[in-house]
């Protein structure tokens, strides 16, 4: 019950951000570009060791690139869909990620319910069991009962306290499941609780 759809959650949201963060990424080659580029010389250089060929004053230049790609055989167009496919595939994920966590929480709400239904149920025939044990050991000791009826009543009681009892945990077990599904309580803090 207690599944790790709470884990995938936490794990998808950045992965979704990430990928819609990249749609404009892919938008931005439809755009020209302006590059700077910087060089300095400082110091001594020299060609082949030689000293006809050398440059032994400081310098520097700065270069400025403008691209604007005229055609680029689609790619730019490509890489906008791969950027759009990307987000489609994140927000697919976060969507199913969600389904799951409500799938979980609807499954632990649904196992309380019926774990509540069968507590109720098991003390409905802890009730039964009692009555009719009662009623045979009463007739036992009028004469009229077995002893055989007497012992199969005392089964019957203790069967019904069994079923009680494992209702009863039934329902704590469909709580915890369902405090955790909806955030309540999470797997380090009931890890850290001493038993």
């Amino acid at each position: 019950m207690m599944g790790n759809a709470r884990m995938e959650r936490r794990c998808v949201c950045p992965a979704a951000r990430a990928a819609i963060g990249l749609l404009p990424v892919g938008r931005g080659y439809n755009w020209p570009w302006l590059d700077a580029e910087g060089f300095q010389n400082i110091g001594q250089l020299s060609a082949n060791d030689s000293r006809y060929f050398s440059i032994n004053k400081p310098g520097g230049n700065v270069l400025l690139k403008f691209s604007w790609p005229l055609f680029d055989g689609g790619a730019r167009d490509a890489h906008l869909g791969i950027a759009r496919s990307d987000v489609d595939a994140a927000r697919d994920e976060l969507d199913q990620a969600r389904n799951d966590a409500v799938k979980q929480v609807s499954d632990a709400y649904d196992a309380m319910q019926t774990g509540l239904a069968e507590y109720a149920a098991a003390t409905a025939l802890q009730a039964a069991a009692q009555s009719a044990y009662d009623s045979a050991l009463d007739a036992y000791s009028h004469g009229v009962g077995t002893y055989t009826d007497v012992v199969n009543s005392e089964t019957g009681v203790t069967r019904a306290q069994s079923e009680l009892k494992d209702a009863h945990a039934s329902v704590f077990s469909a709580a915890a499941a369902l405090a955790f599904a909806t955030g309540s309580i999470s797997a380090q803090a009931s890890a850290a609780r001493p038993r």
